[in-house]
């Protein structure tokens, strides 16, 4: 499996259309776009190819002061299409967009928008960029367009496990390709709630677990001798709960130290990476150890960090050291468990004795199934056992119900990591439970195909229009054309919420319900399965294989571009020989600029007068009034200013927000004088309720 980077490059560029209205150039429409270019050190693996090289239409924004009204719509799309055709010209081959619209005052470049101008709701913005991609598809600029989960997610479960089943070790299995990597994306932002939401949910199991404590101190961990198969990663999580987190000694690790309420201010100094038992539980239940050793070299950071932080003899030093040697002592049980089910690489045991190093690169992948192959007289005995019970209750064998320990074992796809297929006394094998999976998968997307015809069935994208775009964006979920659908896209009627039982230790190693290795990218693809008519990926560069009329595409995009491809080229050698200002190398920068200086647009006039003096800003990098400077030092403020609040209207809202309203009376009316503080002064500053913090992006 390959990590992704640390960071990804890209380039933040701004397009500003301008209207001459009265003699004066009015700031009409704004289109903030990244590119990002293909790092070839960054991905050389097969598998990274949704990195490519490609674009992010990141923010659009607009007032409504353009005329005539009726040219608007035409001239915004063709300010995006013409982008789009240059980025073809220079390489990228993907388009990414995300139609999200903004909220009711929220403003993404405009800062005060006109009070008539109307925000646009979801379904209307997508409808907007149904028509400019269709007129980049009419000029040939567009050769494709899906949604993002069709371009990154629909079939890369079945990728990740040809890549598994290649391996055939264990380590790699349920490893989703990454999807591309944008800043601000949904989906990272989604993976990212998803993920903290599993983790607090085992966090927060404290009552869940005490309750357990008394029943599951005797419980059997998995007998492995009575499993057809079992997942080494469960059985260590069982381990950890069952055995050592219901030691009464293991109290004070089974969360995170809460260092404010036991008033430890130099904990995180001397500890650098706080450890609990907790952590290492939901780590093991979401699988994301790599091997057993990972796993046993965070639970000895959990005691070593207590023996470090708390001296010799104290009762928390002690408890560690204790509840460390009970975890060893049940981790080596486990491991003999294991040797006696054949998962150990050696094939006699050691004369020290059994330890857990023998298994110390088992891999902790959720997908990793043992499966136990019995001997010839152990074979013998069972179906004798069989068929003496098939004959007693009148059935065959394979028409016979099956419990949860005695339920068949799925198909074996490969043998254990340092083990081959040809050596007939290897003992396991690996097993895979994505078949059924996908079979599952398969009969759902039959049964929405069944249920559902597509109303634009016969459009062809090149000549069908808007319609066209969106029979492509919703692909086989037809149901999302219809707002009153039942079908939902897990192709199950909604029902009453049930509680999660997942963090009952007793259903851990249940086979129905149990995590994948994809979890996270299966729960992740489903988010944006609901929503995959607002995530566009327009494909810039040629199909292989052109038919007649995909090749007439390309000569209109041919002829569409000349026009202005070259003046293109000069303006951008023109514009690297100018110095700008950095106040619109950012969207936020722009709009904070825009902001501290008062430059609204909800007028002709203000915008008139705002246009003017963020041009004249722009052009003049060392102007003053840029960086904001602090009121009573007059140094540079970075980061965060304090603005004091000098309205009325301001001060009675927050008085009523805040306080009441005899805020607003106790400051004197007098009082109006703008002052914006640094964090050293306001520090400083008796009336500090009056001041706000605001970020500062623009350091000069």
């Amino acid at each position: 499996a390959i990590d992704p980077p640390a960071a990804v490059k890209y380039n933040s560029k701004a397009f500003a259309l301008f209207q001459k209205i009265d003699g004066l150039d009015v700031f009409i429409f704004c289109m903030y776009v990244q590119e990002y270019d293909k790092c070839e050190d960054e991905y050389t693996e097969s598998e990274w190819l949704h990195q490519n090289k490609r674009v992010n239409i990141a923010y659009i924004d607009s007032v409504e002061h353009f005329r005539p009204r009726s040219c608007r719509t035409s001239v915004f799309h063709e300010m995006l299409v013409s982008y789009l055709a240059t980025a073809r010209a220079r390489g990228y081959e993907t388009a990414h967009i995300w139609a999200c619209p903004p909220s009711r005052g929220n403003s993404f470049v405009f800062w005060n928008h006109p009070a008539s101008q109307r925000t646009p709701t979801k379904d209307r913005l997508i409808s907007w960029y149904h028509g400019a991609i269709s007129r980049a598809i009419e000029c040939g600029i567009v050769s494709d367009v899906k949604s993002l989960y069709e371009f990154a997610f629909q079939n890369e479960r079945t990728k990740s496990d040809k890549i598994a089943q290649r391996d055939g070790n264990g380590r790699n299995y349920g490893r989703t390709i990454c999807p591309p990597l944008i800043e601000g994306d949904f989906w990272i932002e989604e993976a990212v709630r998803i993920h903290t939401a599993s983790m607090a949910r085992y966090l927060k199991s404290n009552e869940t677990f005490k309750k357990s404590l008394g029943s599951s101190t005797g419980d059997q961990i998995i007998d492995v001798s009575k499993e057809p198969e079992f997942c080494p990663a469960l059985q260590v999580a069982s381990l950890l709960r069952k055995r050592v987190m219901s030691h009464p000694s293991s109290v004070p690790f089974r969360r995170p130290v809460n260092t404010a309420a036991l008033k430890l201010k130099d904990y995180h100094i001397k500890i650098s990476r706080p450890m609990d038992l907790g952590t290492v539980y939901s780590r093991c239940v979401l699988g994301e150890f790599e091997t057993l050793r990972d796993l046993v070299s965070d639970v000895v950071l959990v005691f070593s960090n207590a023996m470090l932080y708390n001296p010799k003899g104290h009762y928390v030093h002690n408890m560690a050291i204790e509840v460390q040697k009970l975890f060893f002592v049940e981790l080596d049980a486990l491991a003999k468990d294991w040797y006696q089910a054949g998962i150990a690489k050696e094939r006699t045991a050691p004369a020290e004795g059994l330890s857990w190093i023998i298994v110390a690169e088992l891999s902790m992948s959720l997908d990793l199934k043992i499966k136990k192959v019995l001997s010839s007289a152990t074979k013998v005995e069972e179906d004798a056992i069989s068929l003496q019970q098939s004959k007693g209750t009148g059935t065959s064998v394979s028409d016979s119900s099956c419990d949860g320990s005695s339920c068949c074992s799925l198909p074996c796809t490969g043998v254990q990591t340092g083990q081959t297929a040809d050596d007939s006394q290897a003992p396991s094998l690996l097993v895979s439970p994505t078949q059924s999976q996908c079979s599952k998968d398969l009969s759902y997307e039959q049964k929405v195909e069944e249920k559902q015809c597509n109303p634009q069935e016969g459009l062809d994208l090149l000549t069908g229009g808007p319609d066209a775009v969106l029979k492509s964006m919703v692909g086989s979920d037809v149901w999302l054309m219809d707002k009153k659908s039942s079908i939902s896209p897990k192709g199950r009627a909604k029902k009453k919420k049930k509680k999660d039982s997942s963090v009952d230790p007793r259903n851990e190693n249940t086979s129905s319900g149990q995590r994948r290795q994809t979890w996270l990218g299966d729960e992740v693809a489903e988010s944006i399965r609901s929503l995959r008519t607002s995530f566009f990926v327009c494909r810039l560069s040629p199909k292989e294989g052109m038919t007649d009329e995909e090749k007439d595409k390309v000569t209109d995009y041919q002829v569409y571009a000349a026009s202005f491809l070259e003046e293109t080229q000069l303006s951008d050698q023109d514009a690297c020989q100018t110095r700008i200002s950095g106040i619109a190398d950012a969207r936020h920068a722009l709009l904070e600029f825009s902001q501290y200086r008062k430059f609204e647009f909800d007028t002709l006039r203000r915008a008139k007068y705002s246009t003017a003096m963020l041009l004249y800003y722009i052009q003049n990098t060392d102007a003053p009034g840029v960086v904001p400077r602090c009121s009573s030092c007059n140094h540079k403020i970075r980061d965060v200013r304090w603005h004091k609040i000098t309205k009325a209207d301001e001060r009675s809202r927050v008085a009523r927000a805040s306080v009441g309203p005899d805020l607003r009376q106790s400051v004197s009316s007098s009082d109006n004088t703008t002052a914006d503080l640094c964090q050293e002064c306001y520090s400083k500053a008796p009336n500090g309720d009056d001041f706000v913090p605001l970020m500062v992006s623009v350091h000069g």
